[in-house]
């Protein structure tokens, strides 16, 4: 038995030191172990990649923006014959709230409009329009009382894809995406006129009749019909410009006045019925 203290006290002096030298040890492991994984990684071709770096914040390599600079438009009713667009030309602000009575469902006025001298009519706060059977576009600064020829320019298919693809139109109301580009396969020309308000109308058309697809930055009420649908832009509206579209549809010789008068009442019952989408002002 050692019964020597000065040696126990040797001894302990000496355990305490080698332990603290261990402990010591350890922890400098440690600290260096977690530093050298934060530090930037380098592979064999020479590109660093952070890897804290948030992936939004991080630049690409070329290869990899190629892939992910693009995005399919129309994600509701995409078509392959669309063309892809870079992500940073993509703009969506321009197209209108609307509702539509589609041909399909309602042929009503636009089974008149086969029968008559006029292709569409369109009306907003400022102006009226309508596109004659010669694919002439006309429009009146008075109420209807004069007409003048408005000035549009032919836009070549390829180009008018684009342009939609790049404004990342919706699933269009009472008419596709497919539909649309079934008929440019089929032959349909596009008119394109702009207006002093920013707003721009697109005219499809083809042998049968013509297809107006409206944007609108400043957004505007609007009413329209077409060889494919009748339409209503905006959420509020004014019963009165409702009207006076109707009374345009019997002065330009489209409808009778019954029949107007018919449509008119059904379709405010059912613009009424359904105030959560549309409100009707006086």
């Amino acid at each position: 038995m050692d019964t020597n203290p000065k040696e126990r006290y040797l001894r302990v002096i000496i355990i305490s030191i080698i332990t603290v030298v261990i402990v010591s040890m350890v922890i400098s492991i440690l600290l260096w172990t977690n530093t050298k994984s934060r530090e930037p990684k380098t592979d064999t071709s020479g590109v660093t990649s952070d890897t804290t770096i948030h992936e939004e914040t991080a630049v690409p390599s070329q290869a990899a923006a190629t892939a992910t600079s693009f995005s399919a438009s129309f994600a509701s009713d995409y078509d392959s014959r669309l063309p892809k667009v870079p992500v940073r030309e993509m703009v969506t602000d321009g197209w209108p709230i609307d509702t539509t009575f589609s041909k399909k469902y309602d042929v009503t006025l636009c089974g008149e409009l086969e029968n008559a001298n006029y292709k569409a009519v369109y009306i907003d706060s400022e102006k009226y329009l309508r596109v004659t059977k010669d694919d002439i576009v006309e429009v009146s600064y008075g109420k209807g009382a004069e007409w003048q020829k408005y000035e549009t320019n032919m836009v070549s298919k390829a180009d008018f894809l684009y342009w939609l693809a790049v404004h990342e139109a919706p699933s269009m109301t009472g008419y596709s995406v497919h539909e649309m580009l079934d008929r440019l396969d089929n032959g349909a020309v596009v008119n394109h006129t702009s207006f002093p308000d920013g707003n721009q109308l697109y005219f499809i058309i083809d042998d049968i009749d013509v297809y107006i697809i409206p944007y609108m930055p400043n957004k505007i009420a609007s009413v329209w019909i077409d060889g494919q649908r009748m339409a209503i832009t905006q959420q509020v509206i004014s019963e009165a410009m409702i009207k006076t579209f109707y009374d345009l549809l019997v002065s330009t010789g489209i409808t009778s006045q019954d029949k107007a008068d018919q449509d008119y009442m059904a379709k405010m019952q059912w613009l009424r019925s359904n105030d959560t989408i549309f409100r009707i002002i006086e």
